[in-house]
């Protein structure tokens, strides 16, 4: 891949309410300039674009025949970004695009051979990875100081107005596509996958809002996952966001709470600074380290291809109440 000088110019597609974290990511990051935004959303792309002074494309086809811009950063609708992250390799674009990547693992694959054909980047939003403790706590594992991690804990945990999440696809595969790719970075690949699933409090939406996913890994290892929507942890100690990882010589527990602000307005009366950095941390890899230097992110499109595929099994497993197999 051939690397890009600073500033690397970036446009959105899709304005939603990711798109906001994106934009704040891209504002604070030196080596990278937003310079163009498109939504269907005629009223809302007029105004966003003209309070950040930046370029207003009439649909997306202008946005990619725009020569200025060189990444196209995907935060529309999940159902598009598969077509749109095509489209945008196609014409030549490097592609950021919001996760989940794809709505299956296959494709996954074929955004991924569509990249290395066009000689792009195509960097799934696994944006979790970026902040600065799991980079540490990867370090740890990477120069044996933990000894040989025998298990671990990752959770998401937040009551879900119904009204909200019938925008999203349950909590396994919005939310706990994070867990799940957290995993593989510390832990590698299962052999085998187990999870359990419920609709508890919800009078319409059918999606799942209580998911168990238990992973096995060939040398013993485990990892337990768990998504949560029916309530939130207000105890110590939260499992609001947990990550926390036991080996044979220490351990590394890593809290998505550490920091509490009010909000005005939103479906929570709290937001999560450290959450909202991570777009801020991983926005800057990707530009500084990935784009500009030619490194790989710390978690690709083949890391998505995986936790597709154990989202799939999880979903079969639960159906079947049976262990699956991980190939």
């Amino acid at each position: 891949m051939e690397t890009l000088r600073s500033p690397v110019h970036i446009a959105l597609a899709g304005l939603g309410d990711v798109a906001l974290q994106h934009k704040r990511a891209i504002s604070l990051c030196r080596d990278a300039r937003l310079v163009g935004a498109w939504t269907r959303n005629k009223e809302k792309l007029a105004q966003l674009t003209t309070e950040w002074q930046i370029k207003a494309y009439a649909d997306y086809d202008a946005l990619l025949a725009d020569e200025a811009v060189q990444v196209v950063d995907i935060t529309a609708a999940d159902e598009v970004h598969h077509e749109f992250a095509l489209c945008a390799l196609a014409a030549g674009k490097h592609v950021i695009v919001e996760k989940p990547p794809a709505k299956t693992s296959d494709q996954v694959r074929q955004m991924q051979a569509a990249a290395e054909n066009a000689g792009r980047l195509c960097v799934p939003m696994h944006n979790y990875l970026y902040r600065p403790r799991m980079i540490q706590a990867k370090r740890l594992v990477e120069e044996d100081r933990l000894g040989i991690v025998t298990f671990g804990f990752f959770s998401e945990v937040m009551r879900m107005p119904e009204e909200w999440a019938t925008h999203y696809h349950g909590v396994l595969v919005t939310a706990m596509y994070h867990l799940i790719y957290a995993a593989l970075f510390f832990l590698g690949k299962p052999d085998r996958v187990f999870a359990q699933q419920s609709s508890l409090h919800y009078a319409h939406c059918k999606d799942d809002d209580l998911t168990t996913v238990h992973l096995h890994y060939p040398n013993g290892a485990m990892a337990a996952l768990l998504g949560n929507w029916t309530a939130d942890d207000l105890t110590a100690n939260s499992w609001f966001s947990m990550y926390k990882l036991l080996g044979t010589k220490g351990g590394v527990n890593i809290s998505g709470q550490d920091a509490l602000v009010y909000q005005p307005s939103g479906w929570g009366r709290l937001q999560w600074p450290d959450y909202e950095d991570t777009f801020l941390h991983a926005m800057d890899y990707i530009v500084r380290k990935c784009l500009l230097q030619g490194e790989p992110p710390l978690s690709g499109l083949e890391e998505a291809a995986t936790t597709l595929k154990i989202i799939e099994l999880a979903q079969k497993s639960a159906a079947t109440n049976a262990a699956l197999a991980v190939e």
